[in-house]
């Protein structure tokens, strides 16, 4: 009887390791993805691959979904091709194809995947969640306008949700454009704190008395805008630590624009009402104010020749004036020689041909100072709304005497009145 017993066990052994032996030629195929990070702060990248095992006959795909609202691809496979929120890989073997992302946006988000692998079908998801900087390092404000030869404060900050205590950075501006006066420490930072300035680079190495957080001012930057022009204010090669660990942060950038001649249109923003196939006309003037003598300035006003006419005249702000006007194509050229004083430069009357938004732009100017050097100018444009009147009068008829219930006779007297009390134009 054992020896029975070992016979049977010798034979049974074998068949079951031949029988688990899997058929490699025709194995069932597996499809997973997984993610580098799940949680990013804007701007930082990380992967998706996705992982193919098994068998794969052509025709495979991969497809995956995405929010660009909130991500971004940077990167793809050989092998596939992207529309926005769509990324379509094709499969001819097994592989491990990767996709880079960037955080665009804030928010949670999922990036799905639906993959026909041999005529099976696989679904994943990934959440992904781009979350705010815990920390934001800032210009405040962050748009200046100032006229030039004279001066003006902006204050460098940091909105911190963690804990600081040392924090290093560098700025740019524009040494042609501005000249930086002086600085001052906010009242958190240690005297040990260093500011240096070299050639329109600042350079800041700032300790904190104690550890802290919060809304906290670091510096305030003294600058007198000696030409006029844009100068942005760029922090750069920025790093904050609690301690020895470094923490994450973001960076808005500021702007100063130096003003030293000024081109605006008034009014700004107009309701013009025509009746349906009748003109109307209005006009708005472009005024010119220059705080430096200038000798000419020659400019463009553009409008959309669709909705728009116009003629032009002479202000008061020059002597000799010369205009251009091609209505056809909406160009009002204009030179403009002998600067008096602020005022008026010009005076358009635009005639409405139909409906709609017209934007009016001033562009290409020239400004030519005494020393017949170019000036840059600060330019603003105007909107005007033109709005089509369609309510028709409205017609009464009203009747004298004699009138006898309803009845006239020929001797009744009859008046038809019309108003265009609901209309506008």
């Amino acid at each position: 009887m054992k020896n029975r017993m070992v016979k049977i066990i010798a034979v049974t052994i074998p068949l079951l390791m031949l029988l688990s032996v899997p058929s490699f030629g025709n194995q069932m195929p597996t499809v997973n993805m997984e993610v580098s990070k799940n949680i990013l702060y804007p701007n930082e990248q990380f992967w998706a691959n996705i992982s193919i095992e098994g068998n794969v006959t052509s025709g495979s795909n991969i497809n995956i979904f995405y929010d660009p609202s909130i991500l971004k691809v940077i990167q793809l496979p050989t092998n596939a091709y992207h529309t926005d929120g769509k990324i379509s890989v094709l499969l001819a073997s097994p592989g491990n194809p990767s996709i880079v992302f960037q955080a665009i946006g804030i928010g949670n988000t999922t990036i799905h995947m639906h993959a026909n692998i041999s005529s099976y079908i696989f679904d994943e998801n990934q959440s992904i969640s781009v979350i705010p900087f815990p920390n934001h390092i800032m210009f405040e404000p962050p748009a200046i306008e100032a006229n030039i030869n004279t001066y003006f404060e902006v204050n460098v900050s940091i909105n911190a949700t963690q804990e600081w205590n040392l924090m290093n950075f560098n700025i740019t501006y524009d040494p042609e454009i501005l000249t930086l006066e002086n600085y001052s420490l906010g009242d958190t930072l240690n005297n040990s704190s260093t500011i240096n300035e070299v050639d329109g680079t600042i350079i800041c190495n700032l300790i904190a008395n104690e550890k802290t957080s919060g809304k906290t001012n670091l510096i305030t930057l003294k600058f007198y805008g000696k030409k006029a022009g844009i100068s942005n204010l760029v922090i750069y090669n920025a790093s904050l630590f609690n301690g020895t660990n470094p923490l994450k942060f973001d960076i808005i950038n500021g702007k100063v624009e130096v003003i030293a001649v000024s081109l605006y249109f008034t009014p700004d923003y107009s309701i013009v009402y025509m009746a349906t196939g009748r003109p109307s006309q209005f006009s708005i003037s472009l005024f010119i104010n220059s705080l430096i003598p200038i000798q000419l300035v020659h400019l463009f006003i553009s409008f959309d020749p669709s909705l728009l006419n116009a003629t032009v005249e002479n202000g008061n702000a020059f002597d000799n004036f010369t205009s251009a006007i091609d209505n056809s194509t909406g160009v009002i050229q204009i030179t403009a020689l002998n600067f008096t004083k602020n005022g008026i430069l010009a005076n358009i009357t635009f005639s409405t041909l139909q409906g709609g938004i017209a934007n009016i732009y001033v562009s290409s100017v020239t400004a030519i100072d005494k020393n017949f050097t170019t000036v840059y100018t600060h330019n603003e444009n105007a909107t005007v709304e033109i709005l089509i009147d369609d309510i028709p009068p409205t017609t009464t008829l009203q009747h004298g005497t004699p009138y006898y219930n309803d009845y006239i006779t020929s001797s009744t007297p009859l008046y038809i009145n019309a108003s265009d009390d609901g209309g506008n134009a």
